[in-house]
């Protein structure tokens, strides 16, 4: 048992490296950090979210909770629709990344300061674009390896969102606990703050695509998740 353990483990670390080189892909590396990051952020946050309809000063009946799941489903497809038909043409999948991220950073501060239905009715919104970083991560991760090894990216994506689903309600649920007496909006703050480190992770990522360091990386790279998406150099 250890011993398949272990070499599971050294494997999903190989799809870590050029096979050409040798060297540690740099970029895989961040890009898988941020997948992490982004996916840990997004699990928990309606779970907390309805929390939130149901307690004070809204108290939500299970009817209002329906018509929010409906504006939020709607929104989410508007959302993708027009950064499949209209985004694409001026932004690059990092650029669209970071507008879903901005989606999510605005989406967990509304519940913040809203104090009315109609308020807490923006998350569905602000938060159209907050799913589209997810596929665009998960294609890109895809492309920066060999063909032979995009079922590891695809189990190594599986395994990430899994672990993030673990961990989310332990850790947002154990600090709503710690705070919901002293400020009930604390986890909320949190979310929206701890949105800064997969955008930043993306910043260098786009940083390091204008420079010759990602050159040896960017062969592998050659298409998008969107086709006609333009690429800024």
């Amino acid at each position: 048992m250890a011993s398949h353990l272990l070499a599971l483990c050294m494997h999903t670390l190989a799809i870590f490296r050029n096979p050409s080189t040798g060297e540690w892909n740099g970029v895989l590396i961040v890009e898988a950090i941020t997948f992490f990051a982004y996916t840990h952020l997004g699990v928990f946050f309606l779970a907390m979210l309805q929390i939130v309809m149901l307690g004070e000063p809204f108290c939500w009946s299970p009817i209002l909770i329906g018509y929010f799941s409906a504006a939020k489903l709607t929104g989410i497809i508007i959302g993708m629709t027009v950064v499949a038909k209209i985004l694409q043409t001026w932004f690059d999948d990092y650029g669209l990344i970071q507008i879903g991220l901005l989606s999510m950073f605005t989406s967990a501060l509304i519940p913040v300061y809203a104090r009315t239905d109609a308020g807490l009715f923006l998350v569905a919104v602000f938060g159209a674009f907050r799913l589209v970083p997810g596929p665009i991560l998960t294609s890109s991760l895809s492309k920066l390896v060999k063909k032979s090894s995009m079922g590891s990216v695809f189990g190594l994506t599986s395994a990430v969102e899994c672990l993030g689903a673990f961990l989310a309600p332990t850790i947002y649920g154990t600090i709503y606990q710690a705070t919901v007496e002293d400020d009930p909006m604390f986890v909320f703050k949190l979310m929206a703050g701890l949105t800064a480190i997969p955008s930043a992770l993306v910043l260098f990522l786009q940083c390091w695509k204008c420079t010759s360091g990602a050159a040896n990386y960017n062969e592998v790279k050659e298409e998008k998740l969107l086709p006609t998406s333009t690429s800024k150099q």
